[in-house]
């Protein structure tokens, strides 16, 4: 989600660093503990084909710990050969955060949001930021709309906004000698980020029809996410189909292929991607694969049968 110099998670995360680092948010806030210890239900997928199974797990990248999952999700991703996420969350290591790299996200030229933007979108703007991020809106000043909306419902106040989740798991899982790879592609984040115009933006911001789903994830509420694909398919439908279904049919064809070469794969990507007709679990269920949530009651059937 110009050219792309990183992928969009890495823009996301860096940026939403280098706002807390300048909104006076500490290191002993960026690096705290995330929310209680298994205290999130799951958006666990098993799906299955030709006698093999992988994994999909709808993470939210940033604020959630392995911790805070049961521990039947570490021990499937332990029992898995290979960690595929949106992208490598290792090339986060070393990364310098600096205007160029930054490109997408901030504005090099052009007029300011203030003067992009409707007063109203522009008020509730600068509320969104006030309340999330403790700013006010001299940030606003620097930000592209792909930036503004990127980072606008991400709250960085909180003590949990330092955990980035596919981090974490790609430093297991080079532990436990797993393969790692991402499935994002420059040819879906690059449109993304030239689609996102002042008027998507203004769109998002004044909809009376939700576009997230607070708590859904804590509670596993794959319904609640099917609700807002379905709402931003109507009130940002270009947007939705890149930014979510055009992945989704990329990524799709990804799997399958990977999955046909064997191997027990978990993959785990943003629990948006899971839901909506255009979604992973029913593309992955219209290319033949049996596709069931996994819970506590049935984690065991996924687990690697013990040596005869």
């Amino acid at each position: 989600m110009g050219k792309l110099v990183s992928s969009f998670l890495a823009f996301t995360f860096l940026f939403a660093t280098c706002v807390a680092a300048a909104s006076g948010v500490g290191k002993a806030t960026i690096c705290s503990t995330a929310v209680e210890v298994h205290s999130v239900t799951p958006l666990l997928f098993a799906a299955e084909k030709d006698g093999n199974v992988t994994f999909i797990f709808g993470t939210r990248h940033v604020g959630f710990s392995l911790e805070n999952f049961p521990h039947y999700v570490g021990n499937l991703f332990s029992s898995s050969d290979s960690l595929v996420t949106e992208n490598n969350a290792s090339m986060l290591e070393g990364f310098v955060c600096t205007v160029k790299t930054l490109a997408s996200m901030c504005r090099l030229s052009g007029p300011p949001l203030s003067e992009t933007l409707s007063p109203a979108a522009y008020e509730k703007l600068v509320s969104r930021f006030k309340e999330k991020l403790g700013l006010g809106d001299g940030l606003l000043k620097r930000l592209t709309p792909f930036g503004a909306s990127t980072i606008m419902d991400l709250d960085l106040k909180s003590k949990k906004s330092g955990v980035y989740l596919e981090k974490e798991m790609e430093k297991k899982a080079r532990k436990l000698g797993m393969k790692i790879s991402g499935l994002e592609t420059s040819e879906i984040v690059g449109p993304l980020i030239s689609a996102f115009t002042p008027q998507i933006l203004e769109a998002e911001l004044l909809t009376e029809l939700p576009l997230s789903a607070p708590g859904a994830f804590e509670r596993g509420d794959f319904e609640a996410y099917n609700q807002v694909v379905r709402n931003q398919e109507q009130v940002i439908p270009s947007i939705a189909n890149i930014s979510l279904t055009q992945r989704n049919i990329s990524w799709t064809k990804q799997i399958v292929e990977r999955h046909s070469l064997g191997g027990r794969m978990f993959i785990a990507v943003g629990a948006m991607h899971l839901a909506g007709e255009q979604g992973l679990v029913a593309l992955l269920s219209a290319e033949g694969f049996r596709v069931t949530r996994v819970n506590e009651a049935n984690h065991g059937d996924y687990l690697p049968k013990p040596a005869l």
